[in-house]
């Protein structure tokens, strides 16, 4: 092996390379080749020299409990970091440095090269100095090391400040080229984001991570703040809402607990789990460090055991459910800001929960999507907002508009203020401003969502149980529904291919469309016989992907007129439901008939019981006499009510967890107590009151948390 590298290492040659210009060979004696494999191995072999050397010759290293190990100095490349507890064992390794240096000819960068003295608090002493080769080294109370700042009293809002402004100066570079590029839509810009932005701000999370820090957050907000282009005055609370983003305070506690996991899994003779184990003797004695607030994150969240047990099972399973317990907790908090601030008055109507609002992918151009935005988030300049900073009471913020002594507010000027009512006539319908009310101003203001096929996570159940709970609650108010289904006779035979070139298709994607769709033929094929080719008009390709697709496009317009109309509605494929509720006050009898009808028959459970009894039976040849309970238990068959309760569960699950539509997960509200209790990190649902309950026992706002209590 000497011999082969004492080849490799014979008669090497180097040029030096000014764009095409190429200097004359020159022979290298030292040094190792640069980007050769072999590099990296023979310089930490040459480099080792020095540690075996310190170690050897020096003392009063930093002891590491509970083994007695002792720890001199740290390598990383060409990076060399020297560690002592006192000032003479320390001069005593740098005395060592110079000696390796000079044997083996290296030389240090004394401008790079400084001293941290750890402590907490108070100046130098004199007696502090250090010398490398007769001249005093610098000392300084912060160092970067390996991307991170250090300070002396390990403090890292150094660091933290340092990588906001080094995300910020990239993200400014970043805005700068699309506008450029011109308007991107949002799920491309947050993936710009998190690819470009997060892992400057999130680097070295794993040791700082457990604590907030607000100059990391507001370059993130900026950032959504800047897409939405609203101003920076605008709640933090109202953005994160509209984007469906969570502060990143959240991924840095992530990556805290990943890094606790992979601590937990190392080797017990790697320097971090040495180090890991001693701060852990250290907290069982009383002492504050990394590994206390590890404690204190695991407890907070209810993870307590895993502490306890010191090992986790299926880590990834886990961090995806630690990182869904934080958000639910935010979503908590985030929810108790938004009721409770007088900001968010109206802004509470239209979001109880954080998702990413669809008016955003939907809307094309960018000046409209701004100004919804504006609207939505109290950023604008009606003076129920501008009066905040001339120090003008709410109450006098009037209307300058018109004579009715209102508040100049989103609701009056959208639907009450006289000044606008020639344009409120001409692109509102007359529903929403003749009677207005809040219900009316929030469903002007929200992006219609009753759509349920060829969707993720949608399907023909919760399609059906937003129908059914919208009836239910209907009859609750006291009003009789009127229950309209539709049905498209050869739906997708009927689609007129014209039409579909409507729809926002442009240049190269719309004579792609185009070619796709037309001149295209149909026979009929019996055995071996096929009939005579017919040319299409008005049909999309039966079994293609873009089929559904461009089917939904076709019939866009369906959901659209019912709601002109002011009529609620639910399509589901070439299905729609139209679903008028109203108060009859002479109806009382068929009010009660339809309260009767809509609830859940618990005669129909025994039958159904009473039926899967008897297939169990024939299927395991059980004898009238048995007992079922041991058949069903072989067939893995869960009885009927446990089967209901058990899709209860799981469809409760998904909505909390933004598996399900946003029509089932607006039912459920997260339980926020007035104050802190045991009960916060438990993420219960708001139960009904007993009236409520009692009336409408079937309603998935009243079932859900029920269920989830009694688990």
């Amino acid at each position: 092996m000497s011999k082969l590298l004492s080849d490799i290492y014979q008669n090497v040659k180097a040029c030096v390379r000014n764009n095409t210009e190429v200097s004359a060979t020159f022979d290298v004696n030292i040094g190792v080749r640069q980007g050769c494999v072999l590099s990296p191995f023979l310089f930490s072999f040459f480099i080792n020299e020095l540690a075996v050397q310190i170690e050897r010759n020096c003392s009063h290293g930093i002891q590491l409990h509970p083994d007695m190990f002792y720890l001199f100095l740290l390598l990383f490349a060409d990076d060399i970091v020297l560690i002592s507890s006192t000032i003479n064992g320390l001069q005593k390794q740098i005395n060592e440095l110079e000696t390796y240096c000079q044997n083996y000819c290296l030389s240090v960068n004394m401008n790079k090269t400084k001293i941290i003295a750890f402590k907490k608090g108070g100046k130098l002493s004199k007696k502090e100095i250090w010398y490398y080769k007769g001249n005093v080294v610098e000392r300084t109370t912060s160092y970067k090391y390996l991307g991170v700042y250090f300070t002396n009293i390990l403090s890292w809002s150094t660091h933290t400040k340092y990588a906001s402004v080094q995300a910020r100066k990239a993200l400014i570079g970043i805005l700068r080229n699309l506008r450029v590029l011109g308007d991107i839509n949002l799920a491309s810009f947050f993936r710009i984001f998190d690819t470009k932005i997060s892992p400057i701000l999130l680097y070295g999370a794993e040791i700082w991570g457990l604590k907030y820090f607000d100059c990391i957050e507001k370059v993130h907000l900026f950032a959504c703040k800047t897409f939405l282009g609203v101003k920076m005055s605008t709640p933090d609370v109202m953005v994160y809402g509209e984007c469906g983003r969570f502060p990143l305070h959240i991924f840095q506690q992530t990556r805290v607990i990943k890094y606790w996991i992979k601590l937990l899994n190392m080797s017990s003779h790697r320097l971090p789990k040495k180090c890991y184990e001693m701060m852990l003797l250290l907290h069982e004695n009383g002492k504050q460090n990394w590994v206390s607030e590890v404690k204190n994150l695991l407890f907070s969240t209810g993870f307590h055991n895993l502490w306890y047990d010191q090992k986790v099972f299926a880590p990834s399973l886990f961090l995806n459910t630690f990182t869904q317990r934080l958000k639910d907790i935010y979503q908590q908090k985030w929810l108790g800001i938004v009721s409770l601030s007088t900001k968010c008055k109206y802004y509470s109507t239209l979001k109880t929960h954080i998702y990413t609002e669809g008016y955003l992918s939907c809307v094309n151009v960018k000046k409209f999507r701004t100004a919804l935005s504006r609207f939505r988030c109290s950023s604008h300049d009606l003076l129920i907002e501008k009066g905040r900073f001339m120090n003008i009471k709410r109450e006098d913020r009037l209307c300058k508009c018109c004579t009715n002594n209102a508040i100049e507010d989103e609701y009056h000027f959208l639907l009450v203020c006289p000044a606008f009512d020639t344009l409120r006539r001409k692109y509102m319908k007359e529903y929403y401003f003749v009677h207005p009310s809040i219900a009316k101003f929030s469903s002007l203001l929200t992006c219609s969502n009753e759509k349920s096929a060829y969707r993720q996570y949608y399907s023909t159940e919760t399609a059906l149980l937003q129908v059914t709970d919208k009836l239910q609650r209907a009859t609750d108010e006291g009003k009789i529904s009127v229950l309209v289904m539709l049905d498209l006779s050869a739906a997708f035979d009927t689609v007129d291919q014209p039409k579909l070139h409507r729809y926002g298709l442009s240049d190269l994607l719309l004579q792609w469309a185009s070619s796709y769709l037309t001149d295209r033929h149909k026979m009929v094929h019996v055995g071996r016989e096929r009939s005579l080719g017919v040319a299409v008009s008005c049909e999309v390709p039966q079994g293609s992907v873009l089929g559904p697709v461009l089917f939904v496009l076709y019939t866009g317009h369906v959901g659209n007129i019912v709601s002109d109309h002011a009529m609620s509605h639910h399509v589901y494929a070439d299905d729609t439901q139209i679903l008028e509720s109203f108060h009859p006050s002479e109806l009382n009898e068929s009010l009660q008939r339809i309260a009767d009808c809509t609830m859940t028959d618990y005669n129909l459970t025994e039958k159904l019981q009473r039926i899967q009894n008897t297939s169990a039976r024939i299927i395991s040849r059980t004898s009238k006499r048995a007992h079922i309970t041991p058949a069903l238990k072989e067939l893995h068959g869960l009885p009927v009510k446990a089967r209901i309760d058990f899709k209860i569960l799981c469809l409760t699950y998904k909505c909390v967890r933004g598996l399900a539509p946003s029509y089932l997960s607006d039912l459920l509200h997260p339980y926020v107590p007035a104050r802190s209790l045991h009960s916060t990190s438990q993420n219960l649902l708001v139960i009904p009151s007993y009236t409520e309950i009692f009336r409408t026992p079937q309603v998935l706002h009243s079932t859900s948390p029920l269920e989830c209590s009694s688990m």
